[in-house]
């Protein structure tokens, strides 16, 4: 039980750091995509 405890205090602050950043990734490859539609 310590184990799984230890190993969520571990994942989760990795998820939320995850969540909080996906957005700007997604944001990212968007506006790559549009540019690269819009050079062809």
């Amino acid at each position: 039980m310590k184990m799984l405890l230890a190993a969520l205090k571990i994942v989760i602050p990795v998820i939320v750091s995850i969540v909080s950043f996906y957005p700007k990734i997604s944001l990212y490859f968007l506006s790559i995509g549009c540019h690269i539609y819009i050079a062809c």
